[in-house]
C-alpha cells in the first residue's frame, strides 16, 4: 500500500510541478508514447544484452515484489528471535548435541515446526544451521564464531578438531577421493606419492564444506583442474628429462647436504649428523629422533 502511495506522490509532484510552472502537458502526452518505445525498448535491450537468462528469469520473478511491502516486519523478527532462544535454551539444557538433529535436518525439527515463517525460510535456515554446525560438530566456542570469518587460523584449529572426532569419517572420504583421482588423472604406480598428495587436498576441501564440518566452503572442482594440469605439467617435464626419479633424489641429497639431519646406526650406536662429518650427539634423546 505505501509503496503505491509512495509512486502517486512522485509522479503528481514530477508532472504538478511541470503544470504549475507553465508547462504543457498536452506536448508530454503526445510524445510519451514514442519517447517510452525509444527509452525503455533501448534499456531493455542493453539488459537483455549484458545478462544471462538465468538473470533475466530472476528479474521477471522479483518485479512483483517491487510493488509489495517489505516482508521483514517486526512479526517476522519476534518469531526469529523467539525461534533461536528455544534453540539455545534447549541447548542450555541438554548439551550442544541436543540440538544435532535440529541443525542437521532443520526440515523435520519440531522448532523449526513451530515457528514457519522463519523456518520455512531456507536462507534463515541455512544461515543459523551453519553456524550451529560448526558448534555442535566443532566443539567452537560462541565467541571465535567471527573470526572464522577472517581468521584461517581458527579455521585450521575447528578441522582438527573435527578430525579428531570424526577420523572413519575422514579415512573413508580420502579413500574414496583417492580412488576417483587416481581413475580420473589415469595415474601410475610410480604416481603413488602425486596421487596420495593430491587426495588429501581435495579431501580437506570436501570435510570442510558444510557436509562434514560445516566450517568452510571450498570450490572443489577449480582445484581438481588445477592439481590435474600440474600432474600433466610434471608428467611432460619428466618425458623430457633423462633422469631418472631417483637421480632427482640423489641430486638434492648431494646439493642439500648439510641443511638436514641424517640419522643411523655406526657400530650399534644410532647417531644423529647435519650432513658432512659433524656428529650432533652419539646418544640422542626421543626429543631429537622425533625432530628427525
Amino acid at each position: 500500500m505505501f509503496v503505491i502511495i509512495g509512486y502517486v506522490v512522485a509522479l503528481g509532484c514530477i508532472f504538478g510541478g511541470y503544470i504549475i510552472a507553465g508547462g504543457n502537458i498536452g506536448v508530454i502526452l503526445k510524445a510519451l508514447p514514442l519517447e517510452m518505445l525509444i527509452i525503455m525498448g533501448g534499456a531493455m535491450g542493453a539488459f537483455v544484452v549484458n545478462n544471462q537468462p538465468k538473470v533475466l528469469k530472476a528479474t521477471l520473478k522479483a518485479i512483483p515484489k517491487a510493488l509489495k511491502g517489505s516482508k521483514y516486519t517486526k512479526a517476522r523478527y519476534m518469531e526469529l528471535l523467539a525461534m533461536l532462544y528455544e534453540i539455545l535454551q534447549k541447548a542450555r539444557k541438554e548439551g550442544l548435541m541436543a540440538i544435532e538433529k535440529d541443525v542437521e535436518a532443520p526440515h523435520e525439527s519440531e522448532i523449526f515446526k513451530k515457528y514457519p515463517v522463519v523456518g520455512n525460510d531456507h536462507h534463515v535456515a541455512e544461515f543459523i544451521t551453519d553456524y550451529l554446525r560448526m558448534m555442535v560438530s566443532g566443539n567452537l566456542n560462541a565467541h571465535e564464531i567471527e573470526s572464522l570469518k577472517t581468521n584461517y587460523g581458527v579455521a585450521g584449529v575447528q578441522f582438527i578438531r573435527w578430525l579428531v572426532q570424526n577420523k572413519q569419517v575422514a579415512i573413508s572420504v580420502l579413500n574414496k577421493v583417492r580412488a576417483k583421482l587416481k581413475e580420473e588423472f589415469r595415474a601410475t604406480s610410480d604416481e603413488r606419492y602425486w596421487t596420495a598428495g593430491n587426495s588429501c587436498i581435495v579431501a580437506a576441501s570436501i570435510l570442510l564444506g558444510d557436509k562434514y564440518a560445516g566450517i568452510l566452503n571450498v570450490p572443489i572442482k577449480p582445484i581438481i583442474e588445477e592439481l590435474h594440469g600440474l600432474v600433466n605439467a610434471a608428467r611432460a617435464a619428466l618425458r623430457g628429462s633423462k633422469r631418472s626419479a631417483e637421480d632427482i633424489l640423489n641430486a638434492y641429497t648431494r646439493e642439500n647436504y648439510g641443511k638436514f639431519i641424517v640419522v643411523k646406526s655406526v657400530d650399534g650406536i644410532t647417531q644423529a649428523t647435519l650432513g658432512g662429518d659433524g656428529v650432533i650427539d652419539q646418544s640422542i634423546s626421543r626429543t631429537q629422533v622425533g625432530a628427525c
